[in-house]
This record gives structure tokens, C-alpha cells and sequence, in this order.
């Protein structure tokens, strides 16, 4: 809890902070989380780009990045990771990004 203290030096407590941690904080760990999922959904696109590169045997063409980098949802991304696995043409590629 935050406080303010007197010319003698004692402590104050703030009640306007009353059931708040400083350092955990339900605004700051709502903060944290959201950085959590946007890391988890970059991390996601980044194997899922190389999974398919690594199938294919060759680099995806821009659109497939594009379509790769523009979704957000992390179950989508998950199935299209799990996906990637049996992808064995870049028309296969292309017809996995397309299924939501």
C-alpha cells in the first residue's frame, strides 16, 4: 500500500491504494498478461513460418507470411503449427492458411 509520511517521519497509509500491491498490481498484471499472449501469438508465427519453410524445403512466398503475421488468434495459429507437419506442396500450404 502506498503511504505518505509526517514531518516526524511515520508512515500514513494511503487508503485510496487500500488492497492494491504496489509491484502486482491487478492493472500492471493485466499489462503483463497482454505481453505474454502478443509474445506467445510472435513466437507461434515465427515456428509456424519455419516448419513450413523446413517441409517445403524453400522459402514461403510473401503472401504466405503476410497471411501468417496478420492472424492473431492463438488457437488458429495452433492448428496451422499442428498442420504444418503434413504439408508437402506449397499448394498445401496455402490451403491450410485459408482454413480457419
Amino acid at each position: 500500500m502506498t503511504a505518505a509520511r509526517t514531518p516526524e517521519g511515520n508512515l500514513i497509509p494511503d487508503p485510496v491504494f487500500a488492497g492494491w500491491d504496489e509491484e502486482r498490481s491487478p492493472w500492471a498484471q493485466e499489462i503483463e498478461h497482454r505481453g505474454e499472449i502478443k509474445g506467445r501469438i510472435r513466437v507461434t508465427q515465427e515456428f509456424l513460418q519455419r516448419a513450413l519453410e523446413h517441409r517445403l524445403k524453400q522459402e514461403l512466398p510473401g503472401d504466405l507470411i503476410a497471411r501468417i503475421q496478420a492472424q492473431s488468434d492463438l488457437a488458429t495459429l495452433d492448428r496451422w503449427f499442428d498442420g504444418a507437419f503434413d504439408v508437402r506442396a506449397l499448394a498445401e500450404a496455402r490451403a491450410l492458411l485459408i482454413s480457419l
